[in-house]
């Protein structure tokens, strides 16, 4: 009965130490992560406009995502390359094509967000989590495929600023929430919208789940993220 239990108790103890032995390289490889992760942050060059991705597959950090200059993938490649742990680098990063037009729609948008009050938290944080990615070689004529961000973005401050007119000088309708106007610009479509609830309504969450799908099916890191309506 003693040996059973011996050997029960050895069994038990070997198949401890074999998870033990799994779990380690795990942490290691976070913690390569990690560090690579701080080690790109801490380059004074990386900016809101900057976004930088990495993995590590068997010792080769493998670093995606778009850098505004281009002198800014060859030193974050350098800068990863000195992490220990890591083997060699694999560097992915695409530069951002660069244009006036884009510079100040960067801003534009960067001033949008973060000068809002309730962001004003993430703003103050040395290393903001919103960046701010303008991409304009999205452009593709002959596929008849355009960006319509900076379109969106003109439309919506227009409409805003309208409203904020309207409601200085005390003339027209308001349309406070649960009311809002959609313009399709495309098709030269306006609509009124009323959704009590917010998303709670029905129709918003059958929307929200639209847009999940469209987003899934066209491989939108959004879709991964993306959280149902409470």
């Amino acid at each position: 009965m003693f040996r059973k239990v011996l050997l029960a108790a050895f069994i038990v103890g070997l198949s401890s130490a074999t998870a033990f032995a799994e779990v380690v390289p795990e942490r290691k490889t976070l913690q390569i992560v990690n560090d690579i992760t701080s080690k790109v942050r801490q380059y004074p060059r990386f900016t809101i406009f900057d976004d930088v991705n990495v993995r590590l597959e068997n010792g080769v950090a493998v670093l995606t995502g778009k850098v505004t200059m281009g002198f800014k993938r060859e030193d974050i490649g350098k800068l990863v390359a000195t992490v220990p742990g890591v083997a060699s680098v694999n560097n992915q990063l695409t530069i951002l094509p660069t244009s006036p037009f884009d510079d100040e729609l960067r801003q534009r948008i960067a001033r949008a967000i973060y000068g809002n009050a309730n962001f004003w938290t993430y703003a103050a944080m040395r290393h903001p989590p919103i960046h701010i990615l303008v991409d304009r070689s999205r452009v593709d004529f002959r596929e008849r495929r355009g960006p319509s961000t900076a379109m969106a973005c003109q439309l919506c401050a227009g409409i805003a600023a309208t409203e904020v007119l309207k409601m200085l000088l005390g003339r027209g309708k308001i349309h406070a929430a649960p009311m809002a106007v959609q313009f399709d610009a495309y098709r030269g479509r306006l609509a009124h919208t009323w959704r009590p609830g917010g998303n709670r309504n029905p129709l918003q969450r059958l929307a929200m789940t639209v847009a999940r799908r469209q987003l899934a099916r066209m491989g939108s890191p959004a879709a991964a993220s993306a959280k149902k309506p409470r």
